[in-house]
């Protein structure tokens, strides 16, 4: 399965190390679904990691973070958007994710962002929040 997770989740995953979205990474590392990046996301990672704001709340070194960063370049599905989409005008950010998701042939967009979560969907690729993605991951895990 390819997915496209939003920024903020790979945010939350690192405030929060037990939390819902730290838990979908580790299903990642155990292959249960293939990352897509972009050059992008992985820039807007970088950029929001510095954030004075989110800096204060991670309890990672530079060189922590670095390698967090590493691991989801090396690792992650490399894609490359061909198409400009503005299906969301209030935050026109937020169309990269959906960018990614055509490019890559998602089977989902993984987000806790409300203009993605709003479009419930985008040409047929749903938009899950963390919680229902690992619903879903689970669910296929026991068979179901």
């Amino acid at each position: 399965m390819r997915v496209v997770v939003d920024t903020n989740v790979f945010i939350s995953a690192l405030l929060s190390p037990q939390g819902i979205p730290s838990q979908l990474f580790q299903y990642w590392g155990q292959h249960f679904f293939d990352l897509l990046v972009s050059e992008e996301s992985m820039d807007e990672l970088v950029r929001v990691l510095q954030y004075p704001k989110i800096r204060k709340g991670l309890r990672s070194t530079d060189g922590e973070l670095a390698e967090f960063v590493r691991l989801f370049r090396e690792k992650g599905l490399l894609v490359t958007p061909q198409e400009t989409i503005r299906a969301i005008t209030t935050d026109v950010s937020d169309n990269l994710y959906l960018e990614m998701a055509v490019a890559g042939d998602a089977q989902c967009i993984v987000s806790g962002d409300k203009h993605l979560l709003r479009l419930q969907e985008y040409q047929g690729i749903p938009i899950l929040t963390p919680a229902e993605f690992l619903d879903q991951i689970m669910r296929l895990q026991s068979g179901e």
